[in-house]
């Protein structure tokens, strides 16, 4: 018997998915297991930086993903911001840091796709 390739794909997919323990609700995802607590941004304190280093530091001390388009990337990399000297901030309050930072700057934030994955599509933001 010949597969498609489709059907060998969707058979082995099955196959990595099974689970022979059954479901586990109980089991955090990675993701959430991962997210500190706190984020600490001492290392960024006081210093102006272009947005898009911002955002790389975003996305190495939160785990956080950033997505835009080629326009807004170069934007980004034009425009500056200064960080503040707070140097931790709470899990719970890294939207509302990083709104502030990137509205300081010019750019809005929104959270995109399942808030597990902690992927923000960053614009322009427009008047």
């Amino acid at each position: 018997m010949k597969l498609s390739p489709l059907a060998l794909f969707l058979l082995c997919l099955t196959a990595c998915n099974t689970n022979p323990n059954g479901p586990s609700k109980s089991a955090p995802s990675p993701t959430a297991a991962s997210a500190p607590a706190e984020m600490d941004f001492a290392a960024y304190a006081g210093r102006e930086m272009t947005v898009a280093d911002f955002l790389h530091a975003c996305q190495q001390v939160s785990g956080s993903n950033f997505t835009y388009t080629e326009a807004t990337g170069e934007a980004l990399k034009t425009a500056s911001l200064r960080l503040p000297d707070a140097k931790r901030v709470a899990a719970t309050e890294f939207p509302s840091y990083l709104d502030a930072r990137l509205s300081s700057a010019g750019f809005v934030c929104k959270l995109v796709g399942p808030e597990r994955l902690h992927v923000y599509l960053v614009e322009r933001r427009t008047t």
